[in-house]
């Protein structure tokens, strides 16, 4: 079976806004289709759609769960001009690939959803009974998943479509916790000529799945601008500010500053900049940009050299290396108030006692600069099980489909598939999903045949699980 109905849903999916919180058009546009085939369908309090369709053509009895979230990471080009809230993602086709134009692409996790509603309503094809869900607010932190009442499915055989590896059947996932620093600054009124200076231009990314392939962090590359700027000059920050979200790694970062000699400033800056571009292999788009923006004003300013060593003392990346990184950290979000430098963090680790341990390390470090936290768990980790009947079917399925032997694996993300296996006792739960490449940025993109590939598999096994499993 083809997946011409799957692109046909997608290309729709991607003309309505479902930005984390914003997923209502979305979920109303379901609710029609399942209306339109005569498909019962019923809505938690937090926003979760549930959709069931009967068994087709076969008298088994039981009932496969098939889930995806509805909500995308919106994240565009600095210059592009685009609202997340009614514009249309405009899709390109090339080299054997899906991708935007200057926004992310939603392949994460518009594709499972598309899916989805594929086999919703499709006609020819027989299976068992079939829920399926489709969850809210998963890259704000799983909440849709969290508020999933334990009455609300009775499938007990889960197929989650969250995935970006094909050939790959996931059987474990990282845990995430939320952390936020503030760190105390003092301010005082200096007079100077007023600087833009901007990062921008990196390849971001997904701050699970790309977090160990050494893309570097705005946020990070602007505290060794400011750091090696206050070496060899004086000057005050206005503002700094960096990062979107937490579970992106930051594409771009910029400080307003205060500079009493603009022509030795400008000059340390031409330098400073093009020896950090230099030393950069891999982020080759990468742009370290200034602009004047007025003359001798007397502002509110912070220590240059105090931000530059906040921002150069605190950690970004792996903490601890492993096939997935078995803990790792994400600075996401910079942001400068009054009397403060705030930071934003998602944690991950693939055990509850790693990511304490990521977690500890930043505390420590934050209590060192006089500063305070704020903590809470997003998601715990999906424990990896190996063996099971679901995942003995997946694997027969996959190897008469494509004659070769799948992997199973963990992933260093947020699966919904450790929230709900502690919701619901007797679960049995994979996850599955094409390739999908930098996730959660611009760069992003779907493979056209691992979406063919994908489909297929998934279709043979809502097919073949009646009997196999």
């Amino acid at each position: 079976m083809t997946a011409e109905n799957l692109w046909k849903y997608f290309e729709k999916i991607s003309g309505i806004p479902h930005c984390s919180g914003n997923e209502g058009r979305l979920r109303e546009f379901i609710k029609k289709i399942s209306e339109k085939n005569k498909l019962k369908f019923s809505q938690d309090a937090t926003g979760n759609l549930l959709v069931f369709k009967p068994a087709q053509k076969t008298d088994c009895k039981r009932i496969i769960v098939l889930q995806s979230h509805l909500d995308m990471v919106c994240v565009k080009d600095k210059n592009k001009k685009f609202d997340f809230k009614k514009d249309k993602i405009k899709l390109k086709f090339g080299g054997g690939y899906v991708s935007a134009d200057g926004t992310s692409l939603g392949a994460d996790n518009g594709i499972g959803v598309a899916a989805m509603l594929s086999l919703m309503t499709e006609k020819k094809i027989s299976h068992p009974a079939i829920e399926f869900l489709f969850t809210v607010e998963e890259e704000t932190g799983l909440r849709g998943a969290a508020g999933l009442r334990k009455n609300f499915l009775r499938g007990r055989t889960f197929i989650n479509l969250d995935s970006e590896e094909e050939g790959a059947i996931f059987v474990g996932c990282a845990g995430g916790v939320y952390l936020r620093a503030e760190i105390p600054v003092e301010r005082r009124r200096i007079k100077g000529n007023v600087f833009d200076i901007s990062v921008s231009g990196l390849a971001g990314g997904h701050s699970g799945i790309d977090i160990d392939k050494e893309r570097d962090n705005a946020v990070k590359v602007l505290g060794q601008l400011l750091a090696a700027l206050s070496s060899k000059t004086d000057f005050g920050i206005v503002s700094a500010e960096g990062g979107s979200e937490i579970n992106v790694i930051p594409v771009f970062a910029n400080a307003k500053v205060l500079a009493d000699d603009d022509a030795e400033f400008l000059k340390t800056f031409r330098s400073v900049s093009e020896k950090i571009l230099k030393k950069n292999s891999f982020e080759r788009k990468m742009k370290i940009e200034i602009k004047t923006r007025s003359k001798k004003r007397r502002l509110s300013a912070v220590s240059a050299r105090r931000i530059s060593d906040i921002l150069n003392s605190l950690p970004t990346g792996v903490f601890r290396k492993g096939n997935p990184p078995q803990s790792s950290a994400n600075l996401g979000v910079l942001k400068t108030g009054k009397k403060s430098l705030s930071v934003e963090y998602l944690v991950r680790g693939m055990s509850e006692k790693l990511t304490k341990e990521a977690s500890e390390k930043i505390i420590a470090i934050v209590k060192s600069l006089g500063g305070s936290f704020y903590s809470k768990t997003l998601f715990p980790p999906w424990s990896p099980v190996e063996k099971s009947s679901l995942i003995s079917a997946a694997k027969r399925v996959f190897e008469t489909l494509f004659r070769k032997k799948p992997l199973l694996k963990s992933v260093h993300a947020g699966l919904e598939c450790g929230v709900i296996a502690k919701k619901f006792d007797g679960v049995e739960m994979i996850s599955i999903g094409p390739d999908i490449e930098n996730a959660h940025s611009v760069a992003e993109r779907v493979k056209i045949k691992s979406v063919e590939s994908f489909y297929a598999f998934l279709v043979e096994l809502g097919l073949k699980v009646s009997s196999v499993v």
